[in-house]
Formats: structure tokens, C-alpha cells, sequence
């Protein structure tokens, strides 16, 4: 009898132990899931004002023709980020397809906007004042 209750005391201690071990690193799993998801919001909020940025600078400027080179990092938080011109600045974290919508100033009112790029390679502004074009390659 006393071997059956060893035996059974430290299969309890076991499981016990296991799940304890299970609930701690899904715990952090979660925690680092809700970070990952939070970083990549603020990095959208952020790439998309230093594009606003960008542009509005750019356009001051009395050139007619303007290009501009931007590096972004590969990823942000495992996150491709993907810049699309299009009625407004819209910057997309990929795969989740959460974006953040900008206005540019209301430059779309009087400027023709187009095109889309990657975060892993460098994304390139022009600005053509004749055509009243901007463009993301």
C-alpha cells in the first residue's frame, strides 16, 4: 500500500508541476503577443507621421519633380509594414492587416495619389508638381 500512495503522490506532483510550468509560459506567450500587436500600432502611427512629414517638407519645396528614398526596418515586431498611396496615407502591418489612415494635409484634394510599397526594400516618394502626382515606390 505504501508504494501504490508513493506512486500516486508523485504522478500528483507531476501534473501538478506541469501545468504550473504550461499556465507560466502561456502567460508570457500572451504577454509578449500583446506587446508584439501594441509596438506595431504605435510603429504604424509613427512611420505614417514621418510620411506626412516627409511630404509636406518635400512639397514646399519650388522643384517640380521630387524623389525622396525612405529605410524603413524589414519588420517591426515580426510585422511587414506596407505603405499604400490611395485617397489619403494608409500604412498596413502584415500579416494581421491592421492599418492607420492618414488625410496628408488634404494634399489628396489637389494631388493624384498612387502606388504601394514593402518595408523590405527602401520605399521612394516622388512628387511631380507638373503631373500633380505622388507616388510610393
Amino acid at each position: 500500500m505504501k508504494g501504490q500512495t508513493l506512486m500516486i503522490q508523485f504522478a500528483l506532483f507531476f501534473l501538478i508541476g506541469l501545468s504550473l510550468f504550461a499556465l507560466i509560459g502561456n502567460t508570457f506567450k500572451l504577454q509578449t503577443q500583446v506587446y508584439q500587436k501594441e509596438i506595431a500600432g504605435y510603429s504604424r502611427e509613427n512611420t505614417a507621421s514621418y510620411i506626412n512629414a516627409v511630404i509636406a517638407y518635400e512639397n514646399s519645396c519650388k522643384c517640380d519633380f521630387i524623389e525622396y528614398s525612405i529605410g524603413l526596418k524589414n519588420t517591426t515586431a515580426g510585422y511587414i509594414t506596407k505603405v499604400i498611396l490611395l485617397d489619403g496615407l494608409r500604412v498596413v502591418s502584415l500579416p494581421t492587416n491592421q492599418f492607420y489612415f492618414s488625410r496628408l494635409f488634404n494634399l489628396n484634394a489637389s494631388y493624384q495619389l498612387e502606388g504601394d510599397a514593402f518595408s523590405t526594400r527602401p520605399i521612394k516618394i516622388t512628387i511631380s508638381k507638373t503631373e500633380n502626382k505622388i507616388r510610393v515606390i
